[in-house]
C-alpha cells in the first residue's frame, strides 16, 4: 500500500471515529442525561405541555426574554444550531444523496422529527418545531463547511 492510500485510510478511520463519538454524545445529550427527570404521572397532560407545532413561537419567546433568562435564551438558540453542525458535516460523507443541499435538509428534517417524537413520547424532552428549524440551520451550516473543505472531492 502506498503512503497516500495509508494516510487516506487513517483519515477515513479518524473521520468514522469522530462520527461515532458525535452520535454517542448526541444520544447522551438528547436522551440519556434526561432520563432522571422522567415522570409518567399525568402522561397525557405532559405530552400536551411538551408539544409546540407553531413555527417560531419558542424562538420569538427567546428573542424577547427577560434579563433573568437571557443566558438561557442564548444557550438554547445557539445550542440548537451548534449541536447539529456536525450532522451536516458528516451526512454527505456517509450518504452520497446528501451531497445536494436539498436532500441533506430533507434527511435532516426526517431525522429531527424522529428525534423530537422519541423525546416527546419518552418524556425525555419536548417536540418543538422550532428545535427542528434551528437544528436544520445548524445542519445546513455544517453542510456548507464540509462543502467548502471537500468541494474538490465530490
Amino acid at each position: 500500500m502506498i503512503a497516500g492510500e495509508m494516510n487516506m485510510k487513517k483519515c477515513r478511520t479518524l473521520f468514522n471515529l469522530l462520527f461515532v463519538i458525535y452520535v454517542i454524545l448526541m444520544i447522551w445529550l438528547l436522551f440519556i442525561q434526561r432520563i432522571k427527570y422522567i415522570s409518567f404521572e399525568n402522561y397525557g397532560e405532559t405530552l400536551i405541555h411538551n408539544l409546540n407545532i407553531i413555527p417560531f413561537r419558542t424562538i420569538i419567546e427567546y428573542i424577547n426574554p427577560d434579563k433573568e433568562v437571557l443566558d438561557h435564551a442564548i444557550i438554547n438558540l445557539a445550542g440548537n444550531i451548534v449541536m447539529f453542525i456536525p450532522l451536516g458535516f458528516f451526512l454527505p460523507a456517509f450518504n452520497a444523496n446528501c451531497r445536494k443541499m436539498g436532500k441533506l435538509v430533507l434527511l435532516t428534517i426526517i431525522i429531527l422529527i424522529i428525534v423530537e417524537l422519541i423525546q416527546l413520547f419518552s418524556l425525555t424532552g419536548s417536540f418543538d418545531v422550532d428545535d427542528i428549524i434551528l437544528n436544520t440551520i445548524g445542519s445546513a451550516i455544517g453542510y456548507g463547511i464540509q462543502h467548502i473543505i471537500f468541494k474538490n472531492n465530490h
